[in-house]
């Protein structure tokens, strides 16, 4: 048995742990697109975001994976460790 409710919400609270970044689109000398998930310390799939980079950051980006890395952490607010 069910029954309608006034909309309530709930928030809950989660702790990222760790992310991994994957290309899903690249377009050569405009700019790409990247998957973006995010886990929590036991593996826990917590949240997907699809980021797009600009010509800007693409040119940036100079085949350093590690400034990939750290430019979807900064648009994501998260801080990475060395």
């Amino acid at each position: 048995m069910s029954s309608n409710i006034v909309p309530d919400v709930i928030t809950t609270s989660v702790t990222t742990t760790n992310f991994t970044v994957e290309c899903q689109k690249l377009q050569l000398f405009q700019g790409a697109t990247f998957i973006v998930k995010s886990f929590d310390s036991v593996g826990s799939l917590i949240n997907v975001k699809i980021i797009s980079i600009s010509q800007e950051e693409y040119l940036n980006w100079n085949n350093n994976d590690d400034y990939i890395i750290n430019l979807m952490a900064t648009k994501l607010g998260y801080t990475t460790q060395p």
